[in-house]
């Protein structure tokens, strides 16, 4: 009885809003000075439609701004991983499972807050989200520095990990913002925002180094930009489509009126809605319909994270096999794990470092071209051939400059594959499940982030060859599982709804709108002064 009434002042609540947006909206042109409403003010047009033709504007900057400084601070947070643990072996004299465990347990936590900030963000809103991921990864950081144990450590960096697993929550605002022409250019150079972000870690740490400072600078230090974060989320605007999704229909127009405007623009027509007031919930991505498409999305996010991850830690392992000579030379599991305990990186292995993560901003470029070129399955499933195929050739002992072109190559690979895997699975569903999505998919990842450290901090010293083989056979995978995919979403807009999506995987395509029809002269934007008109139906 009591949820019953709960639901039933939900709805009120929403169509008191709905109602409130025809008031405030409508009424100028039931004026007599007006007239009746023109055919041309009859149009109607949903949210997506909308910014298609409000068109790239301030708005979208301000979006890109602000997450991306997120993901810049998200991709210092997790490069960090490999420069401390060398470090920490020898402060609190750990051993190799315990080097690892410093990194599980960050994707343990990012497991966790992965699904719960997505189903947050679908629940709350996109921006509140965001914001409480930001502030988990800035505080614990924070903590971390000051670590007096390794226990305190882990448990820090363990909510580090739960606050840094809800930064993919900005993604899907930002999708949701981009026009649908520009979805694949900007998902993609986003992506260079980690590559940045990277570059900033191996930078840093190699500074520090340099003038002789520990662990704890460069924990802090990669602490900060995630503070500045903070204070700037107060010009972050909340998604339009989580507005309508919810049933906040003024709000909405409020936003996509606001957008309009600072492109010198005025919308007309009328904004259609449809019922969601379901929250997001992850058994929508599992019915009969769209099971398979989930699963195949599952398993190359838990490959991308397994694989981007294991070439930024083995990166630094390698170089220290080569330092203590034991490259190429472990053959069935006969060296001696603990021999190298505390053997930390030299300055030439940080500029090495360095040179190698500036692979990621070509392979970016690569992969945008791909996207557009082939689709985006297809640039999964070629780039995962190019990633074994590399991770091959380092079984051999190619040297120390082949080495590291293989590592350029692998660093631009494997941060390709992760952004289209972002950029599909932000496409492919609706927004009332998108964060949903998003968040599940990233926790999955987060299972194949906290078993690559026992593969390229452990398996990896005792047999090289055994190590970088598993990558191989992952990659494959991959590229398998890519192929598999029933459709693509190369310039193709979002779906409205689950059904719809059902809908397009059981057709495997997606009926666009002829040209002549889309080319309506009943456009939504308006130049000049005249008067935009507003509605909300069904």
């Amino acid at each position: 009885m009591k949820e019953d009434l709960e639901e039933k002042s939900i709805i009120n609540a929403e169509q008191e809003d709905y109602q409130k947006a025809a008031l405030v909206w409508q009424p100028e042109h039931q004026r007599e000075d007006f007239g009746r409403p023109s055919k041309h003010n009859e149009r109607t047009f949903t949210v997506e439609e909308a910014i298609d033709e409000i068109g790239f504007g301030s708005t979208q900057v301000i979006v890109i701004t602000i997450v991306g400084l997120c993901w810049i601070a998200d991709s210092m947070e997790m490069l960090l991983l490999s420069f401390i643990g060398p470090q920490l072996r020898c402060v609190w004299e750990l051993s190799s499972f315990d080097e690892a465990l410093i990194t599980t347990v960050v994707f343990i936590g990012m497991m966790i807050g992965a699904y719960g900030w997505g189903v947050i963000s679908d629940i709350f809103g996109r921006r509140k989200a965001l914001f409480g991921s930001a502030f988990f990864s800035f505080f614990f950081g924070m903590c971390c520095a000051f670590a007096p144990s390794y226990p305190f450590l882990i448990f820090c960096r363990g909510g580090v990990g739960i606050g840094v697993g809800g930064i993919p929550v900005g993604f899907s605002l930002l999708m949701e913002f981009t026009p649908k022409h520009i979805r694949g250019p900007i998902g993609i150079a986003f992506g260079g925002m980690l590559s940045i972000g990277g570059m900033l870690e191996a930078a840093l740490a190699w500074t520090l180094h340099y003038y002789g400072k520990d662990w704890r600078w460069l924990i802090a230090l990669s602490t900060v930009p995630m503070g500045f974060v903070l204070m700037l989320f107060v010009f972050l605007p909340e998604s339009p489509q989580y507005y309508m999704y919810r049933g906040k229909a003024f709000k909405c127009l409020q936003l996509l009126q606001k957008m309009a405007n600072r492109r010198g623009k005025q919308l007309v027509g009328s904004l259609t809605y449809e019922d969601r007031r379901k929250k997001g919930n992850v058994r929508d991505l599992f019915t009969a319909q769209v099971i398979n498409i989930t699963v195949l999305q599952l398993i190359i996010w838990w490959i991308c994270a397994f694989c981007y991850y294991g070439v930024l830690l083995i990166t630094t392992q390698l170089f220290n096999m080569e330092e203590e000579g034991l490259r190429c030379k472990s053959y069935g599991l006969s060296i001696d794990n603990e021999s190298g305990a505390c053997q930390e990186l030299t300055r030439s292995a940080y500029e090495d470092v360095f040179v190698t993560s500036i692979g990621e901003l070509p392979g970016l470029v690569v992969t945008g071209y791909l996207v557009h070129a082939i689709g985006r399955k297809q640039t999964i499933a070629v780039e995962s051939i190019v990633q074994a195929f590399c991770c091959g050739l380092l079984i051999y002992c190619v040297g120390r400059r082949n080495e590291n072109i293989l590592l350029f190559i692998l660093r631009g690979t494997t941060n390709g594959i992760f952004r289209v895997a972002y950029l599909y699975t932000g496409e492919v569903y609706p927004a009332s499940v998108k964060s949903t999505a998003l968040g599940t998919c990233s926790s999955i990842a987060r299972l194949g982030g906290m078993i690559t450290p026992y593969i390229a901090q452990v398996v990896t010293v005792y047999n090289d060859t055994i190590g970088i083989s598993i990558y191989v056979a992952a990659s494959i995978v991959c590229a398998i599982a890519a192929c598999l995919l029933p459709i693509d979403t190369n310039n193709i807009p979002m779906p409205d709804s689950l059904a719809e999506l059902q809908m397009r995987l059981k057709l495997r395509k997606v009926v666009v709108p002829p040209p002549e029809i889309a080319s309506d002269s009943t456009s939504l934007l308006a130049s000049g002064t005249e008067t935009p008109v507003y509605s909300t139906s069904t």
